[in-house]
C-alpha cells in the first residue's frame, strides 16, 4: 500500500503535557511531617497551598510491600516518612529510592530488599503536594544524606526547639490562634478547616492558676488570652486552660501569670451566650519572658508555611566562608536553599 501526505489522516491531535514538571529547585516551605499529615484530608485547603516542601532530619520508612508500580518493573512504592512531630504517607519514585539506599541501579535495590539489607539514613528530604481524584498525596522528589555539620537557618533551628518540647503524635498537630479553633464531634478538633488531632497554643495567665481534686487527680485551671498574636482580643472571647494531672506532677501545669505553649487536645464551649472556653491540654511548657519573641515569631512562620510558600533566610555568613573553604559540604539542590538538604 502506497502512502503519501494526500491520503493520510490525523486521527490524534499533538500531545501536550497538562501538568507542569514537578521540581524542588529554588526556596521551599520547611514543614514537619504531622502538618503535612493535617491537610491530607482537606483537598481543597491543600490545594491552594504550596506544591513543594522540605523536611529535614527525617526517616523514611524501608518499603514492607511491593516496591514496583503494578505490572512493572519500575521502582514505585509507598512508605512512611517520619520526624519528631510525627508521620504521614509519601511515595518514592526510582529515583529518589535509589538516592536513599546510595545504589546505582534498580537491581541494586531489588536486591537488597530481597535480601533484607536495605537501609535508609537519616535525611533532609523535599517533596511535592499533588491533589488528584479528591485525595492528597505526597512525593518525595530528593532526598540527601542527613549532615549534621552543614547548619541549620533559623527557621529550622525554631521549629526542631518546638517539636522536642511537644514529642511526636499520630495525626495532624499545627500551631493555631484560640480564636481559630473549632470542636467538630467527627475529628474533635478544626483549625481553619484543619482536622487536627492536637494543636499548638500560646497563652498568657490573666489570673494565678488554682487547682480543683478530683480523688487522685488534680484539675489545674488558668485563665488565659492568647498571646500568638492580637487576633484574639477583638473575638471577644473567654478561655480556661485545663490540664488533668497527678498530685506530684502539679508545678508541670502551673504558670499563673506567666507565658506558656500548650498541647490542645480538646476545646468545649461552656457559655455561648458569654462565649467562654474550655481548652483541655495534655502538655504545658513554662515560657520565660527572653523567649516569648522567638517563640511567637516561630509559631507564625510554622503557620505561614502550611498555608502559603515562605522565603527562608540564607546560611549564616560563617556557614559560607566555611563552605567555600571546604569545610563542609553543600547536600542542596542548588547552592543555598531554603534549608540545607
Amino acid at each position: 500500500m502506497e502512502c503519501s501526505e494526500s491520503n493520510t489522516t490525523t486521527i490524534t491531535a499533538a500531545w501536550e503535557p497538562t501538568e507542569a514538571a514537578l521540581t524542588a529547585n529554588g526556596p521551599q516551605p520547611l514543614v514537619c511531617a504531622s502538618f503535612l499529615h493535617a491537610i491530607t484530608g482537606s483537598p481543597n485547603i491543600a490545594a491552594a497551598g504550596p506544591s513543594t516542601w522540605q523536611l529535614v532530619g527525617a526517616y523514611v520508612e524501608v518499603p514492607t510491600g511491593t516496591i514496583f508500580a503494578q505490572g512493572t518493573t519500575r521502582i514505585w512504592f509507598t512508605t512512611t516518612l517520619r520526624d519528631q512531630s510525627g508521620d504521614v504517607e509519601v511515595w518514592a519514585d526510582e529515583k529518589a529510592a535509589l538516592g536513599l539506599a546510595n545504589v546505582k541501579t534498580s537491581a541494586e535495590f531489588e536486591k537488597c530488599f530481597e535480601e533484607g539489607s536495605l537501609l535508609f539514613p537519616r535525611c533532609n528530604v523535599r517533596g511535592a503536594r499533588i491533589v488528584r481524584n479528591g485525595k492528597v498525596e505526597y512525593r518525595i522528589l530528593e532526598a540527601r544524606a542527613y549532615d549534621e555539620i552543614q547548619p541549620f537557618t533559623k527557621e529550622a533551628s525554631n521549629l526542631f526547639d518546638l517539636m522536642k518540647v511537644f514529642g511526636r503524635t499520630t495525626g495532624g498537630i499545627v500551631p493555631a490562634r484560640l480564636v481559630e479553633l473549632e470542636s467538630d464531634p467527627s475529628v474533635g478538633i478544626v483549625v481553619e478547616d484543619f482536622p487536627v488531632r492536637k494543636a499548638i497554643i500560646f497563652v498568657k495567665g490573666t489570673e494565678r492558676s488554682h487547682m480543683d481534686k478530683l480523688g487522685d487527680q488534680r484539675k489545674m485551671v488558668t485563665p488565659v488570652t492568647c498571646a500568638f498574636d492580637e487576633a484574639d482580643a477583638l473575638a471577644g472571647k473567654k478561655y480556661q486552660v485545663i490540664a488533668f494531672c497527678h498530685e506530684n506532677n502539679v508545678s508541670d501545669f502551673k504558670f499563673d501569670k506567666g507565658y506558656a505553649l500548650a498541647v490542645l487536645t480538646g476545646i468545649h464551649c461552656v457559655d455561648e451566650s458569654e462565649k467562654e472556653y474550655e481548652l483541655v491540654v495534655d502538655s504545658v511548657t513554662t515560657i520565660i519572658a527572653d523567649n516569648v519573641s522567638k517563640t511567637r515569631s516561630a509559631l507564625r512562620n510554622l503557620a505561614e508555611a502550611i498555608r502559603n510558600e515562605t522565603q527562608m533566610s540564607a546560611p549564616s555568613e560563617e556557614s559560607v566562608v566555611a563552605l567555600h573553604a571546604g569545610k563542609k559540604r553543600c547536600r542542596s539542590l542548588e547552592a543555598y536553599p531554603s534549608d540545607t538538604l
